[in-house]
């Protein structure tokens, strides 16, 4: 990826890839709870300070999105 930028990885570069692993990493999820006959829900309005505060991370991490996932009801 950094090749097609010229070498340099910009912060809007560096946002997309997160975004795109993001939504890569849900779908394999998404994948395996329809294996285990499970449900899966993602997530983008929560508490993201009460989360942030709850796992112990620092201002360097960010949430894109939350997935929950579980059995049917």
């Amino acid at each position: 990826m950094a090749k097609l930028t010229g070498g340099r990885m910009t912060p809007e570069l560096v946002l997309s890839c997160g975004f795109a692993h993001a939504g890569l990493s849900m779908q394999g999820v998404y994948l395996y709870a329809a294996s285990q006959g499970w449900g899966a829900r993602t997530r983008m309005n929560f508490d993201r300070e009460g989360l942030t505060k709850l796992l112990g991370l620092t201002e360097n991490h960010n949430f894109t999105l939350m997935q929950c996932v579980g059995p049917k009801p």
